[in-house]
């Protein structure tokens, strides 16, 4: 797999992982990555004075619930962009607000670390004494931004969704407005959405922007609590792992 400035991305035992190779970036570069993250008039959510606000009355106008013949309708964009090609916010798992530092320390359902989970913790190695297991294995729909941010039906897809969306659907690895990603082709009907290969968040700094695609699941990674279900791919690769719930990814939801 291509490495990028900050860090290599691999796969160990069907989990997601991370080498980092460079300490820091200079805040010009990591100003630059964040100018154009989003894509047309839009900027990068965070926690900070000037992040720009989420409507959380709605989906935003112009949304659509694209019907590719399958279980569920998709959006035609992610959570926080207006455009089906904009990168739109990022959110660790079972959150719903963005930020700037997307680790442990930061994370909600755990008392800094990754083997101290409060929620979402099935009790089984190797977070055998998390908190007490609560059997939860979906997300809550206070914990799904999309449900948060969007209302109505929308949620994040079940891990399944996914599945049906790679499986049922014809995929091409294609530019929009000069952003890559993929289109999605219903093989039902005339049917098809642009999922943006937005990259994701580690820690403090982006990663794989316009290279990958990084999207959660609504559904806890059954072989080990400290993560979740992620969909990832890249040019070459479309395939669901297990991904740190810490990280921040994209989120498409999709509807009934």
């Amino acid at each position: 797999m291509k490495n990028n400035l900050f860090s290599t991305i691999f796969i160990k035992d069907g989990v997601l992982c991370k080498r980092r190779l460079v300490a820091a970036v200079t805040f010009f570069l990591l100003g630059v990555v964040l100018g154009v993250v989003l894509g047309k008039g839009t900027s990068v959510e965070t926690a900070g004075d000037d992040a720009v606000p989420i409507e959380a009355d709605g989906a935003p106008a112009g949304v659509e619930a694209v019907d590719l013949g399958l279980s569920v309708k998709w959006a035609s964009c992610n959570v926080g962009a207006a455009e089906a090609e904009e990168f739109g916010a990022y959110f660790a798992w079972g959150e719903t607000t963005p930020k700037e530092d997307y680790s442990w320390a930061t994370y909600q359902w755990c008392a800094g670390d990754e083997n101290k989970l409060s929620k979402y913790c099935t009790g089984s190695e190797p977070c055998d004494s998390c908190c007490t297991p609560d059997g939860k294995m979906e997300l809550d729909r206070s914990d799904d931004a999309a449900s948060v941010h969007w209302g109505g039906k929308w949620r994040t897809p079940t891990a399944q969704e996914w599945d049906e969306l790679l499986n049922e659907c014809d995929w091409e690895w294609k530019d929009l407005n000069g952003v890559s990603g993929f289109w999605v082709s219903s093989r039902k009907n005339a049917g098809k959405i642009f999922l943006p290969a937005a990259g994701l968040w580690l820690e403090g700094l982006p990663h794989d922007l316009g290279a990958r695609g990084f999207y959660w699941t609504s559904s806890l990674y059954a072989k080990n609590p400290s993560c979740a279900s992620g969909f990832h791919f890249y040019s070459a690769v479309r395939a669901r792992h297990g991904t740190f719930r810490n990280d921040g990814l994209s989120v498409r939801p999709v509807t009934e």
